[in-house]
């Protein structure tokens, strides 16, 4: 799962507040740079019909998206890559090369953490509070 931001769009958005949530957001995640050990960010992701919920540690807010067949696999494969890009990428790059770049550049100059993540069962509940 790419998380990522768009590029900014007016003055109070500026490039250096844009990173410092992207690596707030990297942090509550539990994610690192590529060169570290795969942190293991714990059950994290719930799945509900096609959207994804991730769950961000220290705050109420959680991610959720759209994820259609992509929720079904990763219920049945129980984890999930989590990649935090510190630079933007374009909404309208769904894939390809714009993607590609955004993975393989960063990757080497630490832009971009990982961590992996469990899905929940959909017996279980996450709780999606600040933790303790």
């Amino acid at each position: 799962m790419l998380i990522t931001h768009p590029p900014a769009r007016d003055d109070a958005a500026t490039a250096t507040r844009v990173e410092t949530r992207m690596r707030s957001g990297a942090r509550a995640l539990g994610a690192a740079p590529a060169h570290e050990t795969l942190p293991d960010a714990v059950e994290r992701i719930t799945v509900h019909n096609d959207l994804a919920q991730l769950r961000l540690d220290g705050t109420p807010h959680a991610l959720t998206t759209q994820a259609g067949n992509w929720a079904r696999a990763i219920t049945e494969i129980g984890n999930v890559l989590l990649a935090v890009g510190l630079d933007p990428l374009s909404t309208a790059a769904a894939d390809g090369p714009e993607v590609d770049g955004h993975l393989l550049k960063p990757m080497k100059s630490d832009r971009l953490y990982f961590a992996a993540a469990s899905v929940a069962t959909p017996a279980q509940r996450i709780h999606t509070g600040a933790q303790p």
